[in-house]
């Protein structure tokens, strides 16, 4: 009698438990009424006695899960993931965490790698096992690892399984994801760049506003969502500006649709902006590293730079080649001749650097007459006059004659390479200066600019222009034909589409982005807008918003009409493959990959029957024995 009151007592006891941890979890769930960490200490604790409130919640989730565990028949509901000191980010339950732990990668292997390629899959979402399998066998062959984000469109949805006696998940990755999955915030670089697990919705138009660029303060970011996107923001505390960025997809789109299979318009606008791609990093030193995208066809093939060997890599998902002229177009920063930086100027031409082992057909340069010695920065400005006076740098005939130096040094480092220059703002200084005739008030420059007038007068005449073309030729284009005729000039109403090839996509490189196509407005949604896949510069920051990339400069980071301590600029080329796929890369510390000299595998290059233990060896073996003796030597 005695053992059975005991038992009734003790079931009571358990019920008076449980009821108190469920009316716990009422509040500590309920993130509207408790959206930040503070709120939810308040309700739970509302006396001032109760000191360190956070570890006291800390033992209060930790005693709920253990009789969660224990007492699995109360059914206890799970308890959202608080995540960060502020408690706002809501995650995914810890059950369900746990359902997914077969997907769950090693983060101490990505901690460690030299590189990483990064990509996204969407939750329920079919994958796209021909892009998977390209990846797949381009990180093995690079040596780096491979890690997915997930992507999640609307809640996380549960069912509860009698037979397991828990809720599970009803839709989740597939099978191949396994091993590769990232469910939380992972910093790497030491602490230089971010893998964010926030949720972003697929279906958005823009994914990176102000307000997502903005988190993580001065950590680089990279989210997950089904398109590429780039932004850069400025950071006070390094020279070099915080950059945010999206991942692309490894699954295929996967939106609601209606009984007759039909998508809405947002669903159907996501589905055709979806793009198969991933980020590639690597990490050079400890706190640096470099990113370029990789951009894919739905079959899996796509390209990236060989820093090593030049040109290119051309992968799929049954091969990996060698493709030394497979580089079509480098679309440079803006130029900027006698402002341009040295370091950037020797990595992108220098022997053995960027252009020569990439081997570009096309190199296309904006801003590339810088016009200081006429700005009109300096009309209210004496003190940049006069120093410019003492220094000789207040002529122009002498910056032309630079600017044509310079085009002469790089056909020289780039002998089979074409020269293209487009219309651009800086170039067209000269031209509002000769029309506005200020050059009449301008006695260091009164007589070249005279002779100069006078030449393109003589120039429209012999050309018999029509009524509807009176105009007189770009100065700056007028100089270079008659002074650097092997390279190709570009007014604003000249195309210039590339690649050439008829199966190519084909970017649209006419433009530097001062002006948008419908006038003024430059701004890349414009050019978004424009139905054409575009590479634009004049911003000096490197930026993705759907089709319209951009590039940065190769001046310094700063200039004298910055009015702040830093801006968000950046050292970033663009190059165009022979198929039309492209990839920005950055010149971050007098570097511009971060490959090592010798790639730890080789299987893929033709060797499919290699054995990858045997390669390896074969690889190292000669590199150890360098270094080795090299060591000694400097002993």
């Amino acid at each position: 009698m005695q053992k059975k009151s005991t038992r009734k007592h003790g079931a009571k006891r358990l019920q008076h438990i449980a009821r108190a941890l469920r009316d716990f979890a009422k509040v500590y769930n309920n993130h509207k009424m408790c959206p930040l960490m503070h709120d939810l200490l308040r309700v739970l604790y509302p006396s001032a006695a109760i000191k360190d409130k956070r570890r006291v919640l800390s033992r209060r989730i930790k005693k709920y899960q253990m009789f969660q565990k224990e007492h699995p028949d109360f059914n206890l509901p799970e308890l959202i993931l608080r995540k960060g000191k502020d408690g706002t980010m809501i995650g995914v339950p810890e059950g369900v965490l746990e359902q997914l732990a077969e997907f769950r990668t090693d983060v101490d292997k990505i901690r460690k790698a030299k590189g990483i390629i990064v990509t996204a899959a969407q939750f329920g979402a079919v994958l796209n096992t021909s892009v998977w399998h390209a990846l797949k066998r381009y990180a093995e062959y690079m040596g780096y690892e491979l890690v997915v984000l997930p992507i999640k469109y609307g809640p996380i949805k549960t069912v509860y399984q009698k037979e397991l006696d828990k809720r599970v998940l009803t839709s989740t990755f597939d099978e191949e994801l396994k091993g590769y999955m990232l469910f939380e915030d992972t910093l790497l670089a030491d602490g230089m760049i971010n893998l964010n697990t926030m949720r972003l919705r697929p279906t958005l138009t823009c994914f990176i506003p102000a307000a997502v660029g903005q988190r993580g303060y001065n950590v680089s970011q990279i989210f997950a969502a089904p398109k590429l996107e780039l932004v850069h923001l400025p950071r006070l505390m390094h020279d070099y500006p915080k950059a945010a960025m999206t991942t692309g997809a490894v699954t295929h789109p996967s939106y609601n649709v209606d009984n007759l299979g039909q998508q809405d318009r947002t669903g159907a606008i996501a589905a055709a902006e979806h793009t198969y791609a991933a980020i590639v990093l690597e990490f050079s030193s400890k706190k640096t590293f470099h990113f370029r995208q990789l951009l894919a066809t739905k079959e899996g093939e796509f390209y990236d730079i060989d820093p090593i060997r030049g040109g290119a890599l051309y992968v799929t998902p049954e091969k990996i080649e060698h493709r030394p002229d497979a580089v079509n177009t480098a679309y440079l920063g803006d130029y900027h001749a006698g402002k341009t930086h040295p370091d950037v100027k020797e990595v992108t031409f220098g022997d053995g650097q960027m252009l020569q082992t990439l081997k570009p057909k096309h190199v296309i340069l904006g801003d590339l007459f810088d016009g200081d010695s006429i700005s009109h920065w300096d009309e209210t400005n004496a003190s940049r006059r006069t120093y410019k006076s003492t220094m000789g740098t207040n002529f122009v005939e002498k910056e032309l004659n630079l600017l044509i130096s310079e085009l002469e040094w790089m056909h020289a480092q780039l002998p089979g390479a074409e020269l293209d220059v487009i219309a651009s703002n800086h170039n067209e200084f000269l031209k509002g200066y000769l029309e506005r005739k200020r050059w009449v008030d301008d006695p260091p420059n009164l007589r070249f600019c005279a002779d100069l007038f006078d030449d393109l007068q003589q120039d429209m005449i012999r050309r018999k222009l029509e009524p509807q073309d009176v105009e007189a030729q770009d100065p700056v284009n007028f100089w270079i034909d008659k002074h650097a005729p092997f390279a190709k000039t570009f007014g604003r109403k000249d195309k210039l589409l590339l690649p050439e090839g008829p199966d190519s996509k084909k970017i649209n490189c006419s433009f530097h982005g001062d002006v948008g196509p419908g006038g003024p407005r430059s701004s890349l949604e414009s050019f978004r807008g424009w139905n054409q896949w575009t590479i634009t510069g004049h911003g000096h920051s490197a930026a993705i918003l759907g089709p319209s990339w951009r590039v940065g400069t190769m001046t310094h980071l700063i200039e004298h009409y910055v009015n702040g301590p830093s801006t968000k600029w950046t050292h970033t080329h663009a190059f165009i493959f022979e198929n039309g796929q492209r990839q920005l890369i950055n010149i971050v510390n007098g570097a511009w990959h971060g490959q090592r000299k010798q790639r730890p595998k080789s299987a893929g290059l033709g060797s499919p029957g290699t054995s990858s233990t045997k390669t390896k060896r074969k690889s190292t073996r000669p590199t150890r024995r360098k270094s080795t003796r090299t060591v000694k030597r400097k002993a």
